[in-house]
């Protein structure tokens, strides 16, 4: 089932929103299958997914200053620390944030400093902005563990589960952001 906003790949490989689809229209279905690269790096994939989800490029003087990931859960913030640490070569720093907003109430921040580890994420594919948000290319291009290991870490920051609307037995799972690119590509992968 989807619902009106759904993306649906048409046969001209251009993705449209379900209430937009005419009759006429040709969709990929049963003959579509997603081609997996060659790319195997799934801590880096991993590192990556966290930062889409979760990540925040913190720019000061027109330069960005520091890669930040945010999150309220410990297990996150030691798997990302670990991931982090192998990707970058280096520990991020650890500090609690906005200990008396609500919101955040016991929310970690973990953050490099380093011009060099933030060009690093830049040119893997991370960029500032919600909005602008995308898989990086070589997740792309990965192997089926490349891809899972991404996945599996953006859903851990953005995904949810949720009951069926039309089948109380039924769960869906969902993935939310206003990218629309980043939107596009997780439905293809």
């Amino acid at each position: 089932s989807m619902n009106s906003i759904h993306p649906v790949l048409t046969k001209n490989a251009a993705f449209v929103q379900a209430k937009n689809l005419k009759v006429g229209d040709e969709i990929m279905l049963k003959d579509f299958s997603y081609e997996f690269g060659e790319i195997d790096e799934p801590d880096r994939a991993s590192y990556m997914g966290y930062l889409v989800s979760e990540g925040n490029l913190v720019t000061h003087r027109n330069r960005y200053h520091s890669v930040q990931f945010t999150n309220t859960d410990r297990q996150v913030i030691d798997d990302f620390k670990v991931l982090a640490t192998s990707a970058c070569g280096e520990e991020p720093k650890e500090s609690m944030r906005w200990k008396d907003h609500e919101r955040w109430k016991d929310a970690w921040l973990l953050s490099y400093h380093k011009g060099e580890i933030c060009s690093q994420t830049i040119e893997w594919g991370f960029v500032a902005g919600s909005h602008n948000k995308s898989v990086p290319q070589f997740v792309m291009q990965g192997n089926r563990n490349t891809v899972s290991a991404f996945l599996a870490t953006l859903f851990e920051g953005d995904g949810t589960m949720a009951e069926d609307s039309h089948s109380r037995r039924a769960m869906s799972v969902q993935y939310d952001t206003v990218s629309a690119e980043l939107a596009e590509q997780v439905h293809l992968l």
